[in-house]
């Protein structure tokens, strides 16, 4: 199953993506004035990180063991269909 592996290294690039929109929701919170809609942005960008952890810690979770949860899962759905 080294094929996992390699699945959880490109876990990498979704996580970054999170973490740069997360940047950017941070910094346009600086610029704004309103405390509703500064918490609002607050838990935008909780949400975005532990988006973004949750994508890596699967990956890293897949490059350690080699076995990816989502994939066995989707695996065994098809064994048991045929």
């Amino acid at each position: 199953m080294q094929i996992f592996r390699l699945l959880g290294m490109y876990t990498i690039i979704p996580a970054t993506v999170f973490l740069t929109i997360s940047f950017f929701v941070m910094f346009t919170l600086r610029k704004i004035e309103g405390r509703g809609l500064k918490n609002f942005g607050n838990l935008v960008v909780f949400l975005l990180w532990a988006c973004a952890m949750m994508i890596f810690l699967s990956g890293a979770y897949a490059v350690i063991t080699g076995r990816h949860p989502i994939m066995m899962i989707i695996h065994q759905a098809i064994q048991t269909a045929m």
